[in-house]
């Protein structure tokens, strides 16, 4: 006979293993597009975005004066664009996200679960 701490226990590793698997982080650099897909009928949540560089060696290049510049509507507008849907296209562009830091080379961040 299981005991019931046993079974909770279970119970809670099997929630996170499904969960684990279902998050993701994706970066694209400028100038490029990427899709998010969610499967098994689930919909993309957007935890949150960022455009712009906060890190050197994510989508290296000589075009990089700054580490420390965001475009503040980020979140927001991925967020418009992809939650609820099961694929969502993005593209890492200063036309969509306008351009919080001219000059440097940047990428758009997106942390997002599939639920």
């Amino acid at each position: 006979m299981m005991r019931p701490y046993l079974t909770v226990v279970l119970v809670l590793l099997s929630a996170v293993a499904v969960c684990s698997k279902q998050a993701g982080i994706i970066k694209i650099c400028e100038g490029r597009s990427s899709n998010i897909t969610c499967s098994g009928g689930t919909k993309i949540h957007i935890m949150k975005a960022i455009y712009g560089r906060t890190e050197k060696d994510v989508c290296p290049s000589k075009a990089i004066k700054t580490t420390s510049c965001l475009s503040g509507y980020s979140t927001c507008i991925v967020k418009a664009k992809c939650n609820g849907k099961s694929s969502c296209l993005l593209k890492a562009s200063n036309d969509v996200f306008g351009d919080p830091c001219k000059g440097t080379y940047k990428y758009l961040e997106v942390e997002h679960i599939c639920r």
